[in-house]
């Protein structure tokens, strides 16, 4: 079977990235970063608007330049596959767009963890060029916060739209396993 182009959508920290390079490192894809493309166009062309704050118009406009750059991209590499990881897009908007193709989409998020937890683990884990390394304590709980809440709109948007959501609050290792035998080892 031909292996699909893949789609990884999801809050941050929730584990996209390293999911990317397992996929990458296991099945060479090349890894396309939707958080790449917001900066490049933050910095290029700030006009649009587009930064790395939530705005609705970004959602919209990010997911009609995702689909655009796959169609694109696909059409000229086909023999290349392709994984596009980032958390600028909904579920909701990638799914319309992406309907009859032979892309796989999934999406992580963190719903069942508490904002001490996940604060825990991110403290534990950062590297020295992690984002939230010089952010107070406070600032990086907001963040937490905000992205268990972001998680849990997309889990409610996958769920409507037929997208599988893997939960990554606890035994992220094993999820993200799990995640790969879906993508890849069951083709």
């Amino acid at each position: 079977m031909e292996n699909a182009n893949i789609i990884i959508l999801g809050a941050a920290r929730a584990g996209k990235s390293t999911l990317a390079r397992m996929i990458h490192n296991k099945c060479n894809y090349s890894i396309i970063s939707i958080d790449s493309f917001v900066s490049a166009l933050r910095d290029g062309f700030p006009s649009l608007g587009i930064t790395h704050s939530n705005t609705e118009n970004k959602f919209k406009l990010l997911s009609q330049f995702v689909y655009s750059y796959m169609k694109k991209i696909t059409n000229e590499y086909p023999d290349i596959n392709f994984l596009l990881e980032g958390w600028h897009v909904y579920p909701n908007e990638i799914s319309k767009l992406f309907k009859d193709t032979n892309v796989k989409i999934v999406c992580l998020g963190y719903t069942k963890i508490t904002c001490e937890e996940a604060f825990k683990l991110i403290r534990e884990n950062e590297k020295e060029n992690s984002y939230t390394k010089k952010m107070t304590d406070e600032k990086v709980k907001q963040l937490i916060l905000n992205h268990i809440e972001y998680s849990k709109i997309l889990e409610k948007q996958c769920k409507e739209n037929n997208i599988k959501f893997y939960d990554t609050s606890f035994n992220r290792d094993k999820v993200l396993k799990d995640i790969m035998t879906y993508l890849i080892d069951e083709r």
